[in-house]
């Protein structure tokens, strides 16, 4: 049996993903190409539940963030970020690299930051022109009230970014009606593509923020208005693009939409749920507060005196890799990943060696199998299982 990657991303790729990665190449500018990118951003509206522009870029989720705030922030522009821990703060080190403002909204990180406090600080900043905040903090695994603190968007003018990463594909995520002028994902969490694309849709008012802008944006391969006409006419290019994982991520998005959003969601929360309750039968602590965890990924806090890291590492001898914290949490909290195609066998699996790796470091570790496994039982069966086989 082969490692089984139970990470917070890159997730395990399915048999349908493996072969379309599998194919020769093609020119770029073909119309081969031409139709599967159209195709690809077709279902990529679907998923991100936009009728809105969407550009799909070779590069990192990062750079659909990067993207975003280069075509909307200019050199002394006060930007909003919510601050719920190390991926938002990042967001607000972007700002200032693009010389904006950053003004950060603090919170309890275990809860997220709450729309009163983002209400505050848009009182005593008014001339602000954007708000950033993180759906789902990887870091943490706590997720932010995106809808909520997207209706103060509108209602103050704010553009709204929104680092969707961890949630697009396992969790509702509806761009237009939440009023998200850049929504960014990547293919490589619970779409369950490979990394190396920056998806990101683009509002109207966002499009019109780029173009009414007296400079270009400093870079060339981030100006999204170059970008948004290439993605409406697939014959266009902007740059060379990255057709393998086009076409992997094509096969994704198939994946997705036939197992259809709602079902994919409701498999999401099921095995998350599983997992925290198996979690709790160990007698450990989930970071996120009740009510305030994400379904894609579950950071754990780490008994006294034992590492988040050494941890992983045991898991890893047994054939099932997680990932340690990160940042200020990189010792105290263990993140299991379950997004994208798994199934519960994929998180009985992974419970069994956190199980397994605390026993070895001295910890009465037992009864997380049982209770996941009791807990999944009392679904169909149907629900719970991967859309496609998952070769491990």
């Amino acid at each position: 049996m082969g490692e089984l990657l139970m990470t917070p991303g890159p997730v395990m790729l399915s048999s349908r993903v493996i072969r379309a990665l599998s194919r020769q190449a093609c020119s770029h500018v073909s119309q081969e190409f031409a139709e599967a990118l159209s195709e690809t951003r077709d279902m990529l509206k679907e998923v991100f539940r936009t009728s809105h522009d969407v550009v799909i870029a070779p590069g990192s989720s990062s750079l659909g963030l990067e993207m975003a705030i280069a075509n909307s922030v200019r050199p002394g522009d006060k930007v909003i970020v919510v601050s719920s821990g190390y991926f938002s703060d990042r967001i607000a080190e972007v700002v200032r690299r693009h010389r904006g403002i950053p003004v950060l909204v603090g919170g309890d990180p275990r809860k997220g930051v709450s729309v009163e406090a983002v209400e505050e600080v848009r009182d005593k900043h008014p001339d602000a022109v954007a708000l950033c905040v993180v759906h789902v903090e990887t870091s943490t695994g706590v997720v932010n009230s995106v809808e909520r603190i997207g209706r103060l968007a509108r209602e103050e003018g704010l553009l709204h970014i929104v680092d969707a990463v961890s949630s697009v594909g396992g969790m509702d995520v509806r761009t237009d009606e939440w009023g998200i002028d850049y929504c960014v994902a990547g293919p490589q969490k619970a779409l369950a593509a490979p990394p190396g694309l920056a998806l990101l849709s683009v509002s109207q008012e966002a499009l019109d923020m780029a173009n009414s802008r007296p400079e270009d944006p400093f870079t060339f391969y981030m100006d999204v208005r170059g970008w948004v006409r290439a993605m409406r006419d697939p014959f266009k290019r902007y740059v060379t693009h990255a057709v393998h994982l086009v076409f992997a991520l094509k096969e994704a998005l198939s994946v997705v939409l036939e197992e259809g959003l709602e079902r994919r969601f409701e498999r999401h929360r099921l095995l998350a749920e599983a997992v925290r309750r198996g979690v709790r039968a160990l007698g450990l602590k989930l970071f996120p507060e009740e009510g305030h965890e994400a379904d894609t990924l579950t950071a754990i806090e780490m008994p006294e005196g034992i590492s988040s890291r050494v941890v992983a590492e045991l898991m890893l001898e047994r054939g099932v890799r997680v990932a340690p914290g990160w940042g200020e949490y990189a010792e105290r909290v263990l993140r299991i990943g379950h997004m994208g195609n798994i199934g519960a066998e994929h998180v009985l699996r992974t419970l069994s060696c956190l199980e397994s790796a605390l026993s070895e470091l001295g910890f009465e570790a037992e009864g997380a199998v049982k209770e996941a496994s009791s807990y999944l039982s009392g679904f169909d069966q149907e629900i719970l299982k991967p859309p496609d086989e998952i070769p491990c």
